[in-house]
């Protein structure tokens, strides 16, 4: 189970809030969002708070989203410590 939230924040960024597990669909699912985000030409925050679960695709992804079009704005230290980001 997941869920994909946009929320604009200022005028040229969309803040992707994902909840639940990266797995299958939900993987192919944020892919798409977040590349229609960036077609659009906004930059994407992407708030992992409430993301409790993600498969070596699910983290590839994410890798990728950081690497390429997003910034991570929040994740817990668990996540963090997956993705390779250093933990407040």
């Amino acid at each position: 189970m997941f869920r994909i939230t946009s929320h604009p924040n200022g005028p040229h960024e969309t803040r992707l809030v994902f909840e639940g597990r990266l797995v299958g669909e939900a993987v192919d699912e944020l892919r798409r969002v977040a590349s229609e985000t960036s077609a659009q030409g906004r930059r994407i925050g992407l708030d992992l708070a409430a993301l409790r679960y993600a498969d070596a695709a699910g983290i590839t992804l994410l890798r990728e989203l950081i690497e390429d079009l997003a910034e991570l704005q929040r994740a817990s230290a668990f996540v963090s410590a997956l993705l390779g980001e250093p933990t407040p």
